[in-house]
């Protein structure tokens, strides 16, 4: 996790924009932070218990913070010009850091599996999924939603992943697209329907913003 410390956000945009330093540990920590936000306001509308909301609002958070894990140097630019060759993007080389390192494992095993029923097998496929239908986790939460709406706050239109490169990017940019996003009023406004998350339209507004910044 550390060595995305080393790893810039935007590759060589600091070359055109010299403030964008930023590098991908610090997206992840925010990726982190608004998963949680999403999840904590999504599925407490369920009226769900306390334990389960923060076990949901957990698993959000630890696919946010890991989710760049698998990317190399320069980026997107590694992966468009190197990674390609092999067919294979950072989502699965993050996926088998999580598999095979040991320290990783080791963690999944000793704590993070106790404590929110989620192996390193299970993170893998998490962060290597692609679509709905590859999303690993399908139980019943009630209300007849699923634990497949996870998806949508981690890589939906609106994902945590999207709005914290939005923020992040504009404000070390100083590109005028992403400033004023107001995030936390799509995580009120977003609700779990069955294995989606739909957005209530009295938000839409925002989401032009954001559609619009991308």
């Amino acid at each position: 996790m550390q060595r995305l410390r080393r790893l810039k956000q935007l590759g060589t945009s600091h070359l055109v924009y010299p403030g964008a330093v930023h590098n991908r540990f610090s997206h992840s920590l925010g990726s982190m932070h608004v998963a949680g936000v999403f999840a904590e306001y999504t599925y407490s509308r369920l009226g769900l218990n306390s334990p389960e909301v923060n076990r949901l609002k957990q698993i959000a958070r630890l696919i946010g913070l890991l989710h760049d894990l698998g990317h190399g140097p320069f980026s997107h630019t590694f992966e468009d010009h190197v990674l390609v060759n092999y067919e294979v993007n950072h989502e699965v080389l993050g996926s088998k850091i999580i598999k095979e390192h040991p320290e990783i494992s080791k963690c999944f095993d000793n704590y993070i599996e106790k404590e929110i029923g989620i192996s390193a097998e299970i993170m893998a496929k998490l962060i290597e999924a692609v679509s709905l239908e590859t999303w690993p986790l399908t139980s019943s939460i009630g209300s007849g939603v699923s634990e497949k709406s996870l998806y949508y706050i981690i890589k939906g239109a609106y994902s945590a992943d999207i709005v914290d490169y939005l923020l992040r990017d504009s404000y070390f940019t100083g590109a005028n697209y992403g400033f004023g996003l107001d995030w936390e009023r799509l995580a009120f406004h977003s609700k779990p329907v069955k294995d989606k998350i739909v957005l209530e339209y009295k938000a839409k507004d925002v989401l032009d913003h954001l559609l619009i910044a991308r």
